[in-house]
């Protein structure tokens, strides 16, 4: 984005920004979130609209492995490999 350093921080700060409500605990929420609005981060806020914590997207699925799939494999092996030329 290129902005002028210059310019109203009213003109270009975001209004409506995506928010979680602290009394929310549903992490799927917050996934969900992240993955429909393809954002990085999510600012949780209290009653009285302060941010109270920050989530990151790394934060919200440091859970999910990456571990190999458990899954057989064959490998075929052989020809001419004309078909590749």
């Amino acid at each position: 984005m290129d902005a002028d350093l210059e310019r109203s921080i009213h003109l270009i700060y975001n209004k409506n920004p995506l928010t979680l409500d602290s009394t929310e605990d549903s992490h799927a929420i917050l996934k969900k979130n992240f993955i429909e609005n393809k954002i990085d981060v999510i600012p949780v806020i209290n009653r009285n609209n302060r941010v109270v914590e920050v989530v990151t997207f790394e934060d919200a699925f440091k859970d999910f492995k990456k571990d190999p799939l458990d899954v057989s494999v064959v490998i075929m092996d052989g020809g001419k490999g004309t078909r590749m030329e």
